[in-house]
């Protein structure tokens, strides 16, 4: 029987010890941050752009009306929440990127994450590079990842063996 591409990922059976277990559980670890970070990114994104756009809508360019307390309100949640969610993003980023690279090229890495728009794309690109690198170690792991709680046991259960 075939399995639901619905389901969540799991471990291949072929499941053998990882040359380096420890770089596994933290590529497998970050791969969460950085998934984390780019729905993050993405909400605050839409939200502003229909923020924006409701704004746009309700007013027109009048700029001299006063903006209504609703609009008001919600901006200044997005001022309050967006700092949390970019300094979050540059260290999923950093943090996914030093798995595989140098420091200086993790930090160049980091900080495109500061552009608008541009994070998303580099966040994805390292979600699927993370995914790539735990496949490659026959751990299947999709575009959310992988069962953290179950590669854990399985590690412990291959170093047992060995």
């Amino acid at each position: 029987m075939e399995a639901s591409p619905y389901q969540s990922p799991t471990i291949t059976d072929s499941f053998t010890l990882p040359k380096n277990p420890g770089k596994v559980k933290r590529v497998a670890k970050f791969q969460k941050w950085v998934i984390v970070a780019m729905f993050g990114n993405a909400i605050l994104y839409i939200v502003a752009v229909v923020l924006g756009l409701l704004m746009a809508w309700t007013h027109g360019a009048a700029a001299s009306e006063e903006i209504p307390p609703i609009y008001e309100t919600l901006i200044s949640m997005l001022t309050v929440v967006e700092p949390f969610v970019v300094i979050f993003s540059f260290v999923a980023s950093f943090t996914m990127a030093r798995q595989f690279f140098n420091r200086p090229l993790s930090f160049l890495i980091m900080f495109l994450g500061a552009f608008p728009f541009i994070c998303l794309p580099v966040l994805l690109l390292q979600n699927l590079q993370g995914a790539r690198y735990l496949n490659r170690q026959g751990i299947a792991a999709g575009f959310f990842g992988t069962n953290l709680e179950k590669l854990h046991a399985l590690i412990a259960q291959a170093e047992a063996e060995a």
